[in-house]
């Protein structure tokens, strides 16, 4: 809990891997944690130095805070890149895609709130296992989700210590509001419970979630976030999405100890971002065709039989359209 010092079984607790698998795994050595390319899109865009700016405002956390940093921030022209690459564990940010494979397999939607608002590790395995009930392997149904949406990462028990490096938690981020059955996860990223309130998710026009654990490694904290930016253009640019992905990790007896850098490095990306916008350095995702996934098991017989029985063409309530806070 906030405030209270960690232990380790309570900081695994927190840190959102499994109650029931928690044993047995660590996170990598901090002293082997490489940083990320400096660029993998187009580092100056209009007279604005994007890859610069992110790497100052990663540099701005890391001389005033004891910890390394990294961030990443996807648009329609890629992903640009700065400090750490998020090879650390994935933490809570897992249950995003978790809780949308599990809706997918007509998962509880309580469940999906609570896993997702609260964090609840129960609420999370118990999505987990519904996936894996359904379709075998729960770490390759997750996997093929985000494949569908130019994204990629390793899944497995326990699944907080899954691999999912920044740049791809970016991309999916991005592609978030454009996911059919990700409407109650993209809802429930608007409203995290106060106390892990922070972050992103403190940011205007943004929807976030954290995780966080520790290294059995060195005794250090991993902070961890996945978001979604939401633009405010007009004409071509208008309701589209920038996906974001941060972290932070420090040495210390507290986890609560990195929610300040956590919220400076929140901030310069929130600024950095938004000067790119309005500079043309960043082009945000508008509309929600398909990056070329092909159709989920039973969706073609099922579109053939609609044809067949002449149902209407208009957008169900789980048709891919943009969604924007209410």
């Amino acid at each position: 809990m906030v405030g209270q010092k960690l232990t380790h079984a309570a900081a695994l607790t927190l840190g959102l891997a499994v109650a029931t698998t928690a044993a047995g795994c660590s996170a990598p050595d901090r002293d082997a944690v490489q940083k990320a390319p400096e660029t993998s899109s187009e580092g100056v865009k209009d007279g604005y130095d994007l890859d610069a700016e992110l790497r100052a405002a990663v540099a701005d956390v890391e001389s005033e805070y004891d910890v390394q940093a990294g961030v990443s921030v996807a648009d329609q022209q890629g992903t640009f890149n700065a400090g750490l690459r998020g090879e650390e564990p994935a933490w809570s940010t897992v249950k995003v895609p978790i809780a949308i494979a599990a809706l997918r397999d007509g998962a509880s939607p309580e469940l999906v709130d609570l896993a997702i608002k609260e964090s609840d590790n129960d609420a999370a395995y118990a999505l987990w296992s519904h996936v894996r009930w359904t379709e075998g392997d729960a770490g390759s149904a997750v996997k093929a989700l985000l494949k569908e949406y130019d994204s990629s990462g390793e899944f497995e028990e326990p699944f907080g210590y899954s691999t999912w490096l920044l740049e791809e938690q970016a991309k999916f981020g991005a592609h978030l509001p454009c996911i059919p059955e990700a409407a109650q996860v993209y809802d429930a990223m608007d409203d995290i419970v106060e106390w892990q309130d922070n972050g992103l998710d403190r940011l205007p026009h943004t929807r976030a979630k954290g995780g966080w654990g520790l290294s059995e490694e060195d005794n250090g904290y991993t902070h961890r976030q996945i978001g979604v930016r939401e633009t405010e253009g007009s004409g071509k640019d208008a309701d589209g999405t920038v996906g974001l992905a941060i972290e932070v990790t420090m040495t210390g007896d507290y986890a609560e100890e990195a929610i300040p850098a956590l919220n400076l490095l929140a901030t310069g990306v929130d600024r950095v971002v938004t000067e790119a916008l309005e500079e043309g350095a960043l082009k945000p995702l508008v509309g929600c065709a398909s990056p070329g996934a092909a159709p989920r098991a039973g969706e073609a017989s099922a579109s053939a039989a609609s044809k067949r029985q002449g149902a209407s063409a208009e957008p169900t309530t789980n048709s891919p359209a943009r969604r924007f806070g209410d």
